[in-house]
């Protein structure tokens, strides 16, 4: 049970970590595609791998 906490503990943090990223490089598309725009793109990208 602990090991599977762990897991996905990690996921979380992996995908915590490439959204920071993500929004960082796309950040200066946002004034160009609307608000929230890059983040719903951003949650369509890490919930389709």
């Amino acid at each position: 049970m602990n090991r599977e906490l762990a897991r996905y503990a990690r996921m979380d943090a992996q995908r915590d970590y490439e959204r920071g990223r993500l929004a960082e490089a796309l950040a200066p598309l946002e004034p160009k595609v609307g608000p929230g725009e890059v983040d719903a793109a951003i949650d369509r990208y890490l919930d389709g791998r």
